[in-house]
């Protein structure tokens, strides 16, 4: 080989570690494609994670209530709903301290607590006269004979799960 030949070839400086700088570039794109295929997976576990505990994606609302015990029974009072809720879309779950169900079956609609299932449910939705949706003064009584203190009890709603939760004093 002549020395005009050595000339025209380029030659490859050896890295430190006997890599090219062009091997070097490959190995970080791979590197770095890696990591952030790790992060998406991570993102959307996180995001699977979410919608599975929390329902569908949706407004934060919450129902404000008071808990009182008026003779033999317990009174649920709405204080405060933040936006339109129907009884029929909005149901009442009561489980005993082992976590038992103990309505007839798991969320009963608040527009089924009648005074003609009361043998029934052994609650009552009292909504205020003429109104359509669920709102401050809305009382939900409960029998305390059939439902005893430290009874969980929660509402739900169709389109955001949770509405709002407590204890029965």
């Amino acid at each position: 080989m002549s020395t005009s030949e050595s000339a025209a070839q380029p030659r490859m400086k050896p890295s430190l570690h006997g890599q090219s700088a062009e091997g070097r570039d490959k190995v970080t794109i791979i590197v770095l494609g890696g990591v952030l295929v790790c992060l998406v997976l991570v993102l959307a576990a996180g995001l699977v994670t979410v919608s599975f505990c929390c329902g569908a994606p949706g407004p934060y609302v919450h129902v404000d209530i008071t808990i009182s015990q008026v003779g033999n029974n317990w009174s649920l009072i709405v204080v405060r709903v933040p936006v339109s809720v129907s009884p029929d879309d909005t149901t009442l779950t009561i489980r005993d301290r082992d976590s038992i169900v103990r309505l007839p079956m798991d969320h009963v609609p608040l527009s089924a607590l009648t005074q003609g299932n009361w043998t029934t449910y052994f609650a009552l939705h009292e909504g205020q006269s003429g109104r359509a949706e669920i709102s401050p003064g809305d009382q939900i009584i409960i029998s305390a004979s059939q439902y005893q203190a430290g009874s969980d009890w929660w509402l739900d709603h169709e389109s955001w799960t949770f509405l709002s939760q407590g204890i029965l004093p």
